[in-house]
């Protein structure tokens, strides 16, 4: 009996050792398990990040792709357009290497040319610096930038500085903004009569000043759009057209437009016979060819549908080189309309341009439309007051009147804390779209801002800043050169010929003029010219002007009085850092 114990107590002595030698054995495999797990997720991870690095690189060959494409076409654009011009002979044509185009901008001249040939008179000629070093350039580049501005360009990151350096992204997004400015600018009434056929086919509403205004106010997208849809549909098509990249990525479309515009140069039976795309993509640009309109489209441009802004760019120069709608010459002559602005006034336009630039979105067209809600205006405070408004106070989607309005009263409570003057002004007043009041609004609004800034400079010792204490500077400033103008106030009528403000850019910055140029203006034409140059002259050395040569004429106070505002500033800025 106790034998058997022994030999019992010896298999489990045995069966414990083999128990234990297994557990060993399944401790290793577990631990060569998890070792093979964590090395799978390193591959795994390794892997992600190879596939992001590979993804990231497709992105930036496409990105590049996209900058040769979009380079390439502004080249062949600004060649064409600009190819007359005397002032440019050592610079065109531009070459078709990347770096050409950088080169032939970095002195500014070619910018300035470019805005000109978009929005003629922009720029008096006379200002540009056609001797060239760094200095004349940098101010070759200050003038084109505050053109730009002035003409609705979007040049909020863009510094005269990056332009001299030849920075690749900057010069393409301003020599973009200036080209697809030109042609959006003139799908208005005003170049373009034709346009009320859009929106009065059959003549039902008659060319009433309603509906012109009503036209005036639509975006350019807008209406290119609608005469895109206008011929399609005229052409038996169904579909809408609503964007210029996914619903164009079909080239029939390209080929209905262009067969109603003329059939016999982009005949839409030679096009039937083709059932491959890009044979098809091939097509509408030999039809582009035939219209004489070779820019901004390739096969690539229409199949990709990643390029809309080009898409939109050669839409719009084929609506300007045959629009195929018209009106009688009897209709036209009945379309009354101010050659200024496709919204109003010139007020309303320096207004409207002037909150465009601070890079407030949405864009505004209307101010008597585009302010309703009260966002925008709020968006104005909080720029020229950062910090004042309270976001939490403000109705962010306002989609009833009753949002709108709150917002509103906002806006006149914020109003009245900036000691604006809104007297007989309430916030139903912006709701219900009361441009007057608007308009004295926004107008104390910028005047306030340039004051603020003048007043944070610290250009006058104590206090904030005022009208007379802007005059008194002017003055002494003028003075202080050598130059004998001078005036009392900005109601002053010797402001009309443009030689004060041109002798206090003198007083600022002597090397920017040449008084060769300027006119004793002694008639109406020789103080326009003055005051087309001194315009160019303040943008020249570095100021935001909004005003028009007439309001210089004309002695429009409020405009003048932001003008000689911003050479304050400018000043502080270049001599009394």
């Amino acid at each position: 009996m106790r034998r058997k114990i022994e030999d019992l107590n010896q298999k489990i002595q045995n069966l414990e050792e083999e128990n234990k030698i297994l557990k060993e054995k399944l401790e290793f495999s577990t631990e060569i398990i998890a070792t093979d797990k964590e090395k799978g997720e390193e591959i795994e991870e390794e892997n992600a990040k190879l596939k992001e690095t590979i993804e990231n690189l497709k992105g930036k060959i496409e990105s590049k792709r996209s900058v040769d494409l979009l380079e390439k076409e502004l080249v062949g654009y600004i060649n064409l357009r600009l190819k007359y011009d005397r002032d440019l002979i050592n610079i065109l044509p531009i070459g078709t290497k990347s770096a050409d185009l950088l080169e032939a901008a970095k002195n500014g001249v070619l910018l300035c040319k470019l805005i000109n040939d978009s929005f003629p008179l922009t720029i008096d000629n006379r200002a540009i610096n056609y001797e060239i070093n760094e200095e004349s350039s940098l101010e070759n580049h200050n003038l084109c930038l505050n053109s730009a501005k002035w003409i609705g360009c979007n040049v909020s990151e863009i510094e005269p500085q990056s332009l001299l350096n030849g920075d690749e992204s900057s010069i393409l997004q301003l020599t973009w903004e200036i080209i697809k400015l030109g042609l959006f600018s003139n799908l208005k009434i005003i170049k373009h009569p034709e346009i009320v056929v859009l929106f009065d086919e059959n003549n039902k509403k008659g060319l009433s000043q309603e509906l012109i205004d009503e036209i005036n106010k639509i975006p350019p997208e807008n209406i290119l759009l609608k005469w895109i849809n206008y011929h399609i549909h005229r052409a038996g098509e169904k579909r809408i057209i609503q964007n210029f990249s996914e619903d164009l990525q079909q080239p029939i479309v390209f080929a209905t437009l262009m067969n109603q515009l003329s059939p016999q140069l982009c005949p839409l039976a030679e096009f039937a016979k083709e059932t491959d795309p890009d044979i098809q993509a091939k097509m509408i640009e030999k039809f582009a060819s035939n219209l004489d309109c070779k820019q901004f489209i390739s096969a690539q441009t229409i199949m990709s549908g990643k390029y809309d802004q080009l898409n939109a760019a050669f839409l719009a120069l084929l609506f300007h080189t045959r629009s195929g709608i018209s009106i009688s010459k009897e209709q036209a002559q009945k379309i009354v309309f101010d050659d200024h602005d496709r919204a109003g006034t010139r007020e309303e336009r320096a207004l409207r341009i002037w909150i465009n630039s601070m890079g407030i979105q949405p864009k505004v067209y209307d101010l008597s439309k585009d302010l309703r809600d009260g966002l925008v205006i709020l968006k104005v405070i909080d720029k020229i007051e950062p910090n004042l408004v309270n976001w939490k106070k403000v109705n962010l989607v306002p989609n009833d009147v009753f949002k709108k309005l709150e917002n509103c009263n906002y806006v006149i409570e914020l109003g009245k804390s900036l000691h604006l003057h809104l007297i007989n002004i309430s916030g139903e007043n912006i709701q219900e779209g009361n441009k007057t009041l608007i308009l004295g609004f926004v107008w104390q609004a910028m005047e306030y801002h340039i004051k603020t800034i003048l007043t944070k400079l610290n250009v006058i010792q104590s206090g904030r800043i005022t009208d007379k204490d802007i005059v008194t500077w002017a003055n002494t400033k003028i003075e202080s050169a050598g130059k004998q103008s001078s005036i009392p106030n900005f109601k002053d009528r010797s402001l009309q010929n443009g030689i004060f403000l041109i002798d206090l850019v003198y007083s600022i910055s002597p090397k920017a003029i040449n008084y060769n140029f300027i006119q004793s203006g002694n008639s109406d034409e020789e103080c326009m010219n003055n005051a087309l140059y001194a315009i160019s002259l303040c943008r020249k050395i570095g100021a935001s002007i909004f005003a028009l040569p007439e309001d210089i004429v004309e002695v429009k106070s409020k405009m003048i009085l932001i003008v000689v505002g911003e050479l304050m500033r400018i000043d502080k800025l270049i001599n009394q850092k």
